[in-house]
Parts: C-alpha cells; sequence; structure tokens
C-alpha cells in the first residue's frame, strides 16, 4: 500500500516536473502582478499589460519633512522586462520547494532599466529641492530680558544613496524614502546658552552708560 502510494507520488511529480518546465515558479508575484506558472512568454506579455504604463505615474520622494517629486520616464526609469523574467529564475526541481509554492507568494523586485543621461539631471533637482538650509539660533535684549529663537538645523541627501533609493524604490506605492544628513547651523544651542551666560547677562546685570549730546554719560541699571 505504501509502496503503490509512493509511486503514485512520484508519478504525479515528474508529470508536473515535466509539464512547467521552463515556466516561472509557482506564486511568483512582480510589482503585485502575478506570473507564476507562466511561460517566460506569457509572463513577460502579462507584466507589459500591467504595468507598461507605471513609468509615467509621478513619484513622491521624502526626505524628513521635505518632499519632491519626479516622473520615471522623464528620468529614464524604465522596466527592464526581459531582465525582469530572468530574475525571476525557472521553477525549482526541490519536490519540497515546488509544495511549498502552492501556497506561499515569492515576490521578485523588477529590474529597472537605466538612462543616465537623463536620470543624473533629475537627481540633481531633486537633491536641491529636498535640501534645505539651518537657521542659526539668536539672541535678544528686549524690555531688560535676553529673547531667544531656537537654531534649527538643515539637511542634505547624499547622491549616491538617492541615486540607490530611487532606481530601486520608484515602484513603490508609498514612494521613495531618501536618507538625510544633518547640517548643523552654525549659531547653535550650546553657542546661545554661552552668549545667555556671558556677555548677555553681564550687560543685564552691569550698569549701562548713556551718552547724551548736552549733558554727560550717565549710567543707567537695568
Amino acid at each position: 500500500m505504501l509502496l503503490g502510494t509512493l509511486a503514485v507520488l512520484i508519478a504525479v511529480y515528474v508529470a508536473d516536473l515535466a509539464m512547467n518546465r521552463g515556466n516561472i515558479p509557482r506564486g511568483t508575484e512582480v510589482g503585485g502582478v502575478a506570473i507564476g506558472g507562466m511561460s517566460p512568454e506569457d509572463a513577460r506579455a502579462k507584466l507589459q499589460e500591467e504595468l507598461g504604463g507605471v513609468a509615467d505615474v509621478p513619484v513622491e520622494v521624502a526626505a524628513d519633512d521635505k518632499r519632491a517629486s519626479f516622473v520615471p520616464a522623464a528620468a529614464g526609469l524604465g522596466i527592464d522586462w526581459q531582465g525582469t523574467i530572468d530574475a525571476a529564475g525557472p521553477q525549482s526541481a526541490n519536490p519540497v520547494t515546488r509544495l511549498r509554492r502552492l501556497f506561499v507568494t515569492h515576490e521578485v523586485d523588477v529590474v529597472t532599466a537605466v538612462d543616465e543621461a537623463k536620470l543624473n539631471p533629475e537627481l540633481e533637482r531633486l537633491g536641491r529641492e529636498l535640501h534645505a538650509d539651518p537657521v542659526d539660533g539668536t539672541i535678544a535684549i528686549e524690555g531688560g530680558r535676553a529673547v531667544t529663537t531656537d537654531p534649527k538645523a538643515g539637511q542634505d541627501v547624499d547622491p549616491a544613496q538617492l541615486r540607490e533609493r530611487v532606481t530601486s524604490q520608484w515602484l513603490r506605492k508609498d514612494g521613495v524614502e531618501a536618507p538625510t544628513v544633518a547640517i548643523e547651523p552654525a549659531v547653535d544651542k550650546a553657542a546661545i546658552e554661552a552668549a545667555r551666560e556671558g556677555e548677555v547677562r553681564a550687560a543685564l546685570d552691569g550698569p549701562l552708560t548713556v551718552r547724551g549730546q548736552a549733558a554727560g554719560p550717565a549710567l543707567i541699571h537695568i
């Protein structure tokens, strides 16, 4: 009985292997499009049908609280259809893997075709739009007391990291996330506090000399 069952399972496995030889592995998805079990030609046609217009849809790039956008096609980005099909790979001959693929999905990343001549100017523009200048802190004497405004760090986006994120994440539904590098202000909190405890405190605690046109100097205690 056991040998008979085993023989049937082997026969089913061999038949399945023969019928699906060269096809895309079961459970494979690309950009949310299911292509598992298809021939490479059919899978490519389906991807082109489902994803053919994505390069014309604007993509948002987020860098902390700064935002910018680009159109992939205008930035020289598109889908390398054959490269994506090749990345999906052939069906595995492992019976355990083949069985598991009946119940789970495997997302394959799109292989991006890049036109450097179009991409580089767009990356430079995105970098400028995602840049923020730092804001120095200030301290002033108003009404006999020190009034301060807090400094604020600026930010830059590393060009290499921006390129990597844009070319790898442009198909994500929630857009591209670019890491930032902080630019510290020249007058930071430490400098403001030093001024408050130094020159400003001395000016507030000591007398102020006022010279008029007619009278001599007068001391005013603040």
